[in-house]
């Protein structure tokens, strides 16, 4: 049994997710994607995407809508833009086109990438949203 705070963090995440899987966001000329997913995306990238390139400052992920992270590239592998920069789960949203690219390569439609992301996938979504293009890996 855990801790009252422990059970009321696990009783907050859980109702966010219900809150999130029920909300959804059409992106021109790709299939409905729920928001829980776009979360996950997110989240696998700063937990499993990101660490060879990016060092993380503040991430905030539990109990919100729109979790964020703030980050900047790592100095030790020549970074290319100083400063940190803040990033949401929402930024991912105008990307998410981006992601036939990725589909193309492995032969996936985005639904499939979506349901099936891994941590290559997941940081290619950041930098695009962050960068515009695949600038490292």
């Amino acid at each position: 049994m855990g801790s009252p705070f422990e059970d009321n963090c696990s009783n907050a995440d859980q109702h966010m997710e219900h809150i999130l899987s029920e909300k959804t966001v059409e992106v021109p000329s790709i299939e409905t994607i729920s928001m829980q997913s776009i979360v996950d995306l997110f989240t696998t990238a700063v937990e499993q995407g990101i660490g060879y390139w990016a060092v993380v400052r503040k991430y905030k992920w539990s109990g919100l809508e729109n979790p964020f992270v703030e980050l900047k590239e790592d100095d030790q592998i020549g970074a290319e833009r100083p400063g940190w920069m803040r990033l949401t789960a929402e930024d991912l949203i105008p990307i998410l086109p981006r992601l036939r690219e990725i589909g193309q390569h492995k032969g996936m439609s985005i639904s499939e990438i979506m349901e099936n992301q891994d941590a290559e996938t997941a940081d290619c979504a950041f930098q695009f949203a962050l960068f515009g293009e695949i600038v490292y890996g």
